[in-house]
């Protein structure tokens, strides 16, 4: 039992020491040299969006233009990408923060995707699920499951491990650079195909309707969501020296916005572009796409509107 015991010690600290050497070997995957584009603004952006593909659509140069007419001179800056949401989201903030943004001031989140869990089966052992799959997202997953967001089977929990391994042996280096092209990543699950029901929306005008309804009610209701994952997400920023605001993006789903409130010492700062009756401008038919995100000209707007609802939010916090 005890020469058992040792080869697999052995064998064990060969894998370690296998999985090390890997690590120093095999150059940067293809998704940390995605970041190149941004890291290039590093030292000049003093304001950041980050988030899932909406963020993708944003104009960085129309918030500029729109910040510096109001006085509120501010470079932004981007980074989107396809299904960015819960642990995920939270670890690219910190890998992007890390490298150091000197003149940074505020990062804007989209949190429209919620602190929702992007794990299936058809992605698994992917290069970017693997990425995600630190140590650190062991007590995050621990914490969605329990809440019963969804029922961890036995086959779903073997699968966090191996991937967790994965991460730790330079499983995903291996298999992005392996790969031919981008990974393919399951898209939003706001842009799948929706089947049609009796009672789906068939114009454009009842989509709008439909969406005013949903809002008013969640208004009148106050139906709201925890505000724990924005300020999660606020405190990764503040760790890095600068401030955080989170937003929803204009989609068609009346979606809860997190709980705050005015009498709290520190309150979630809170942009709610998911209101047709607040801001009808990014719900007319000329500026959006096919799907829930906007075309370029609506996508021009959503940015020059960021660009005063955080200057009116940044002055009452100085």
């Amino acid at each position: 039992m005890a020469r058992f015991a040792l080869r697999v010690l052995l064998i064990a600290l060969g894998l370690t020491f296998g999985a090390a050497a890997l690590y120093l070997i095999l150059p940067a995957a293809r998704r940390e040299q995605d970041r190149d584009e941004l890291l290039r603004q590093k030292d000049v952006c003093q304001v950041l969006f980050i988030g899932p593909s909406y963020v993708n659509r944003l104009v960085p140069a129309a918030f500029d233009d729109e910040a510096k007419h109001l006085g509120f001179s501010k470079r932004a800056c981007k980074l989107g990408r396809v299904n960015l949401r819960g642990y995920d989201l939270k670890r690219e903030l910190e890998v992007v923060l890390d490298h150091g943004f000197p003149k940074l001031e505020l990062v804007a989140i989209d949190i429209t995707l919620k602190e929702s869990l992007g794990f299936d089966a058809e992605n698994w052992l992917k290069p970017r699920v693997i990425a995600w799959h630190t140590f650190g997202a062991i007590p995050w997953l621990a914490r969605y499951y329990s809440a019963g967001n969804r029922k961890l089977e036995l086959r779903t929990a073997l699968a966090h491990a191996a991937h967790v391994a994965a991460h730790y042996t330079s499983l995903g280096r291996a298999r992005e650079l392996l790969s031919d092209g981008p990974e393919p990543v399951k898209p939003d699950p706001t842009q799948r195909a929706r089947p049609t029901k009796p009672n789906r929306p068939k114009t454009h005008d009842d989509k709008v309707a439909r969406l005013v309804e949903g809002k008013r009610a969640v208004r009148e209701k106050r139906q709201t969501v925890p505000s724990r994952w924005g300020e999660e997400l606020r405190a990764v920023a503040r760790r890095h020296g600068v401030d955080a605001f989170v937003f929803y993006s204009p989609v068609w789903g009346a979606v809860r916005p997190p709980a705050t409130s005015r009498k709290e010492r520190d309150p979630l700062v809170f942009i709610d572009f998911n209101d047709a009756e607040r801001y009808p401008e990014l719900y007319t038919p000329d500026v959006r796409g096919s799907t829930d995100h906007l075309n370029p000209a609506g996508a021009t707007i959503q940015s020059r509107l960021l660009a005063r609802e955080i200057q009116k939010r940044w002055a009452k916090r100085r």
